[in-house]
């Protein structure tokens, strides 16, 4: 897709062939935190479904999203991951970015959450210039919702823990 798209272009994006969608950083953040971490396999999942239904390119969204439980693996989900995110970003005119430094960057505390906002304003901007401003803001939906769910059921147990614990000394 090139950067002269138009919005009534065939531009499949969200998974189920919907509008291309944007995801606020600070919607992205909080689901992070609320899911104890698990709705970045939403995120993996949802990102690749929406560049494969806009590029027609097979990024393997269940398998990557499947690889990402391994430890190890999971650097290489996301390497391919945000490798995708660039070369659509790339192929729009939006220009990439190096996600072999990004992984690298990534170990750096603090540094890795300006890595994640840095992709996610990335595959914003691209979003928006692919569609001409037409992208639309993204829902929850149901993977994002299962992996929410779970996530705060992980938080009520953790604090439950430190709570009965605390009770007990």
């Amino acid at each position: 897709m090139n950067a002269t798209a138009s919005p009534e272009s065939a531009f499949g994006g969200a998974p189920g062939g919907g509008p291309p969608v944007i995801r606020s950083i600070g919607s992205c953040i909080g689901w992070l935190i609320l899911s104890f971490g698990l709705w970045g396999f939403a995120w993996i999942y949802n990102t690749l479904t929406e560049i494969g239904n806009a590029t027609g390119k097979d990024t393997q969204a269940t398998l990557k999203t499947v690889l990402y439980l391994i430890p190890i693996v999971n650097l290489f989900v996301l390497y391919f991951t945000w490798k995708d995110v660039s070369e659509f970003a790339e192929s729009t005119g939006e220009g990439g970015f190096s996600p072999i430094l990004y992984i690298i960057l990534s170990f750096i505390p603090i540094v890795n959450i300006f890595i994640l906002i840095s992709v996610q304003n990335k595959l914003n901007a691209t979003w928006m210039r692919a569609t001409n401003g037409t992208a639309q803001k993204a829902d929850l939906g149901t993977l994002g919702l299962v992996t929410v769910v779970i996530g705060a059921l992980f938080w009520v147990f953790y604090i439950g823990i430190i709570v009965i614990a605390g009770a007990v000394s």
